[in-house]
Formats: structure tokens, sequence, C-alpha cells
């Protein structure tokens, strides 16, 4: 099931599970340069990245987890 990112459904949805979105809310960046940056309210508490893994990075995850079974 793809996740929606749009800020407006995540902070409905995490409202709902109890969090304060008057006190804490999620924001759309739009980039990671300065200038995007800039555009954030302070202070950040971390940053929620939304995006299609690649057959490659399937193909890692799968050796490092074969890697860390005993």
């Amino acid at each position: 099931m793809p996740l929606e990112s749009n800020p407006d459904v995540i902070n409905t949805y995490i409202s709902k599970m109890g969090l304060k979105t008057e006190l804490w809310n999620f924001t759309e960046l739009l980039s990671t340069e300065d200038w995007g940056l800039e555009m954030v309210p302070k202070p950040v508490l971390g940053i929620l990245m939304l995006y299609e893994e690649t057959p490659a990075q399937n193909a890692f995850k799968d050796v490092e987890a074969a890697q860390l079974k005993p």
C-alpha cells in the first residue's frame, strides 16, 4: 500500500494517534538545499523521507540481511 506524503494527511493521521499537532506537525520540505531548509519552521525534530526503492537497494538489503543471520 503506498504511503501518502501530503503533510495535511499525515498531520490528520498523527493527530488521531494523540500527537498535539498545534505543538508539532509535519511540513513539506521542497529541497535539502539552503533555500529549501530556510522555509521549514524551527525547531526540527526529524525528517520523514518517502521514496521508491530501487532493485539495487533491495538486492543490497537482502545481502545485508543474509550476513546478519546466525
